[in-house]
């Protein structure tokens, strides 16, 4: 039953994007208690954070073997703003071996604190293709548009995708 329990806090927490120290208050705990025997408990916040830590190497893992299989994928990526803050967003497309269905994967999704430099944001998206072993797979990168953002410095975003291309050491087979 605590296995249970913890797998349903864990998808909670992350899939209604609750805070992580919703674990600590009382009302979760109660409510927990209403339906559970008295030895279910709620996690500790840093069992939650192993927890996810945990997720998180197993899905990259997993994502990363899926993608290996991939001769060719498709790139996108965006720059924007929300409440003063600034993000990347990375995502990737192939089409499955077998089945033939269009997948796709969010692959990073980060804060960008520094300035929105055509080279910033090359680097950026280059890291994140080392990190998922694609760099050499990409065979056309596009930027793509979030609902209710605003896109910061698309001229930048541009000459990113165009030094990305020209960077052949880093990304061979890559086509902008």
């Amino acid at each position: 039953m605590q296995k249970i329990m913890n797998k349903a806090v864990l998808n909670y927490v992350v899939k209604e994007m609750q805070p992580l120290s919703v674990v600590d208050k009382l009302i979760l705990i109660n409510l927990v208690r209403l339906g559970c025997p008295k030895k279910v408990s709620v996690m500790s916040l840093t069992t939650l954070k192993n927890r996810i830590t945990d997720t998180h190497k197993e899905m990259k893992s997993h994502l990363c073997e899926t993608l290996e299989k991939v001769s060719v994928v498709s790139a996108a990526a965006d720059l924007w703003s929300k409440e003063k803050r600034s993000y990347s967003g990375i995502k990737v497309h192939w089409l499955d071996q077998e089945s033939l269905e269009r997948k796709f994967a969010v692959l990073a999704s980060r804060r960008i604190t520094s300035s929105h430099t055509h080279d910033v944001i090359a680097r950026e998206i280059n890291a994140v293709f080392l990190q998922y072993y694609i760099q050499n797979k990409v065979s056309y990168m596009t930027n793509f548009v979030l609902k209710k953002t605003v896109i910061l410095n698309l001229r930048n975003h541009k000459r990113a995708m165009a030094a990305l291309k020209m960077s052949s050491s880093h990304l061979q087979s890559t086509k902008v």
